[in-house]
């Protein structure tokens, strides 16, 4: 009777293991066993972001040294695996190797208030996870999280109509308990956040402060700069104890300025200056989390200085309650002095390029002043847009620049110079960011911004009927801008300043439902997911590799 070829072993690759680049040793002999080795199989999860791995054979006693034959690579975007014929002697191992691969988790989320008062205690929450950039659809969640039947507290923060006012939802990993947060950022001072136990209408507190503005990273934390030490990044633990988000029992020890868990430090061979603030800084700092590389980022304008910088600080989660376990990575000078006559960064518009600080300083100085920081994966660059009522001005850097500068510097861009920091893109490299000039305009002396009159009034044919309000709530995603209509239906969509094609977040409301907000008030970006998160959810887009080995038992 021939010799019955049968599956020799079977493995499965966990995240940690592609991530990590493990080896698996998926077969091995005792001194009295042979195999012929005829295929190994091998099935991708995700083949438009394959693993590559390859598999060695040898003996035991040498793969700790390397001692081992290389059979090549049995696993790649589009291929299934190797067949032939290979004898594994007694005593040996088969290993498979993947490639490190990386696998980075983040949730885009948006959450929309649902009633025209202040202070919403209704909300729709639609959550589409991601896996290195690509959406999964299969698994996006919509709900509406009504607390309309409790009676709050207080309160002390509300909304008003300007941007960077919003509130939201967080339901703690911990204990499942809902926290209702509400975000106001007023005129020219004045920002802060309050807290309230979203089950029992408990409030717990509130963070109050002239200029330092709070930003929600989408999960357990709000981060903002520390207006009594410029050297600190605080920030407030959604999931500390509930009895430990109560001001009084909070690491600061109070409302007001104090009303926070944990300090992040400056590096200890950079130190941060005391930077001044004054009139509408408020409105002047922007926090992103950069899901492609796993980086937060946290850039504040100091009026005091005609300055702006950007810290970094680390992803994951940080100790409370401890005045030097954390710290930044560093932190770079984005942009300093009022300099008028620069280079931008491609090369163009020499001696009549602005700075931030300029554009800033002269022209965004009104309670329509925002920041908003993105990654354009595609262009593989920062931006940081600016907007001063009707405009916005974008502003770009390279990884590459951002890693070359040391930690306390000005950022250098290639064309710029004297060492003022970020450059206005001029109209004449419009191309190189790839922005339709029916709107991308010279705002003066070829100083290029998006004018968001001719954008509504420049969409595509067919496009929806969008209207722009300087005053409304607005994100941005790359060179894509995520805003309300200010006409009614209120839906939210996603813009492309690209080439003006809008595509509808679909949040399953009624019109009804959409048109019942505050100032078209909502929240979005993207945060990483827990890991408990993560293990709940069937990912139908992230790498994952299944590796199947069949044989033949020799009598050697």
């Amino acid at each position: 009777m021939a010799d019955e070829i049968k599956q020799l072993a079977f493995k499965k690759f966990t995240a940690t293991e592609l991530q990590n680049g493990t080896a698996a040793d998926v077969l091995t002999t005792d001194a009295s066993t042979h195999y012929v080795v005829k295929s190994i199989e091998t099935t991708q999860a995700y083949n438009s972001d394959a693993v590559t791995a390859s598999a060695t054979i040898g003996l035991t006693a040498g793969k700790a040294s390397g001692d081992y034959t290389n059979l090549g690579v049995v696993a790649k975007q589009n291929r299934i695996g190797v067949s032939g014929s290979v004898i594994m002697d007694a005593s040996s191992t088969l290993s498979v190797r993947p490639v490190a691969k990386s696998i980075l988790y983040a949730d885009e989320q948006m959450q929309y208030g649902m009633e025209s008062n202040a202070t919403p205690e209704k909300f729709r929450k639609v959550v589409t996870p991601t896996v290195n950039g690509v959406s999964d659809t299969a698994i996006i969640t919509r709900e509406t999280i009504d607390k309309t039947a409790q009676t709050f507290s207080g309160p002390t923060v509300t909304l008003n109509t300007y941007t960077n006012n919003h509130s939201f939802i967080y339901t703690r990993d911990a204990d499942g308990v809902s926290l209702k947060v509400i975000v106001q950022c007023n005129t020219s001072s004045g920002c802060g956040f309050e807290v309230f136990n979203a089950d029992t209408g408990t409030l717990y507190g509130y963070h109050w402060v002239s200029y330092c503005a709070p930003h929600w990273d989408g999960g357990r934390y709000m981060f903002f700069w520390n207006e009594n030490d410029k050297s600190q990044i605080c920030y407030y633990d959604f999931e500390e104890s509930l009895t430990n988000l109560e001001a009084a029992n909070t690491y600061g020890g109070g409302n007001g300025a104090n009303f926070y868990h944990g300090v992040i430090n400056d590096p200890p061979n950079s130190n941060h200056p005391a930077y001044s603030l004054s009139s509408y800084d408020n409105r002047g700092s922007t926090y992103y989390f950069d899901r492609h590389e796993n980086r937060r980022f946290l850039m504040q304008y100091w009026s005091g200085n005609t300055l702006v910088s950007m810290a970094e600080f680390p992803a994951g989660t940080f100790t409370n309650y401890d005045a030097t376990a954390n710290e930044w990575t560093k932190w770079v000078i984005m942009g300093t002095q009022s300099a008028s006559s620069s280079t931008d960064p491609f090369g163009n518009n020499s001696t009549q390029a602005w700075n931030i600080c300029y554009w800033v300083g002269n022209y965004c100085g009104n309670n329509q002043r925002t920041f908003r920081m993105t990654w354009d994966n595609d262009l593989q660059r920062y931006f940081v847009y600016v907007w001063g009522g009707n405009y916005a001005a974008p502003f770009v850097w390279t990884k590459a620049e951002y890693d070359a500068t040391p930690s306390g510097s000005v950022l250098a861009t290639p064309g710029t110079n004297q060492g003022y920091g970020l450059v206005m893109v001029s109209t004449h490299s419009a191309a190189e960011i790839d922005f339709d000039t029916n709107w991308y305009t010279s705002y003066s002396s070829y100083n290029g911004v998006v004018y968001f009159a001719d954008l509504q009034s420049n969409l595509p044919a067919g496009s929806p009927t969008w209207d722009y309000d300087s005053s409304c709530e607005r994100w941005v995603d790359g060179r894509t801008l995520v805003m309300g209509d200010n006409s009614t239906p209120n839906r939210i969509w996603k813009i492309s300043l690209r080439n003006g094609v809008c595509s509808e977040i679909t949040t399953g409301m009624t019109d009804t439902e959409v048109n019942t907000n505050y100032n078209k008030s909502f929240w979005w970006g993207h945060t990483p997911p827990s890991s408990s998160t993560i293990s709940s959810r069937s990912y139908s887009v992230a790498p994952g590799l299944k590796v199947r080995v069949t044989g033949i038992k020799s009598d050697q």
